[in-house]
């Protein structure tokens, strides 16, 4: 279960935070996983939230409201569902299916406030590390990967380079689906990480896919994949990465025609639902990022001409390379049948 919250003001208070998290905690039952924040926020020190929230802030003028996005899960009726709290940022959620022992984490990282992006980063993975151990999990359970950064054009590469080094130790040698993007951070803070995992009796539960309208990344450096599909608790669900507009050959688009460069990653967006046997309508999440007022209306623009309405966030950021300006990634679900 995923809703958005728009913010009452400019920027978010935890006032906000904590009603958004009241709206979707009604539900009997429901057990709340993970807040993201997108826009300016004011939010209690950590020590006193028992629920961390990922803020990622506009690094230029932001277009719209911020929004606040709540991912919680609801048992339904006479299901065996246990929701463990690792910490503030980590909850872990066992369920039993078909026989099967089914373990998905969610995890938001306690923030680096020392270090340079590099260090930052290997802190953070080693923390997943530390929580997936605790949880019963291994690497590569990882089915899902966001790293916000402060300056990523300065550090995209620093960011790659943490990664690389963290999935060789772990001899990783199937990728999760992951975003890389700009984000306006709290101070002293140069990367913010969240994570996903899930496991069906302790094996990684998702395989990757991708679409023939762009190359895999690892092919031109950046380890992840396009996509990636698992079923769990009678859903078939899909991760799709940051998607731009980068071809078969792994070269950026012209950026000079934005709406041509916004339509190309939007079919590629739309071909990986369709890769999964899904569609538009099966999107629950997606994060949009623009980085400036024109791509913005170009997405806005494609959603219109598409007959498009998709439950998204989005922010006013910088791109993983310079010249691109245009990112989005999405959740889809899918109820299979009984």
């Amino acid at each position: 279960m995923q809703a958005y919250q728009p913010a009452a003001r400019d920027v978010i208070t935890q006032a906000e935070v904590d009603a958004a998290v009241a709206h979707i905690t009604r539900e009997p039952g429901a057990e709340c996983l993970r807040v993201v924040v997108f826009g300016a926020a004011e939010l209690a020190p950590e020590g006193e939230r028992s629920l961390r929230a990922l803020t990622a802030g506009p690094q230029y003028p932001a277009t719209g409201r911020p929004g606040i996005e709540v991912t919680a899960i609801v048992p339904l009726p006479g299901a065996e569902v246990e929701v463990v709290t690792l910490d503030a940022g980590t909850r872990l959620v066992r369920t039993h299916e078909d026989g099967a022992e089914v373990r998905r984490l969610v995890h938001v990282a306690a923030p680096g406030r020392d270090g340079s992006t590099f260090e930052q980063a290997l802190a953070a993975l080693r923390g997943l590390e530390a929580v997936l151990s605790r949880a019963g999990m291994a690497p590569d359970h990882i089915d899902r990967t966001w790293y916000f950064l402060a300056d990523i054009e300065e550090t995209y590469g620093d960011l790659n380079k943490a990664r690389d080094a963290t999935f060789d130790r772990w001899k990783l040698t199937t990728y999760p689906a992951s975003t890389g993007i700009g984000a306006g951070l709290p101070p002293g803070q140069a990367v913010a990480v969240m994570a996903e995992a899930v496991a069906r009796d302790g094996v990684a539960a998702a395989t990757p896919f991708g679409t023939d309208l762009q190359c895999a990344p690892y092919d031109y450096g950046p380890r992840f994949v396009r996509a990636n599909r698992s079923r769990r608790n009678g859903c078939q669900v899909v991760h799709i990465s940051g998607i731009s507009s980068i071809d078969k050959q792994g070269v950026s688009l012209p950026q000079h025609d934005v709406r041509a460069a916004v339509d190309y990653a939007m079919a590629s967006f739309t071909d990986l639902l369709a890769g999964a046997d899904l569609s538009p309508e099966d999107l629950v999440s997606c994060y949009v990022y623009c980085k400036d007022a024109e791509a913005r209306s170009a997405f806005e623009a494609h959603c219109s001409d598409a007959g498009l309405t998709l439950p998204h966030l989005s922010n006013t950021v910088d791109v993983c390379r310079p010249e691109l300006r245009f990112e989005i990634e999405g959740r889809a679900v899918r109820r299979e049948p009984a």
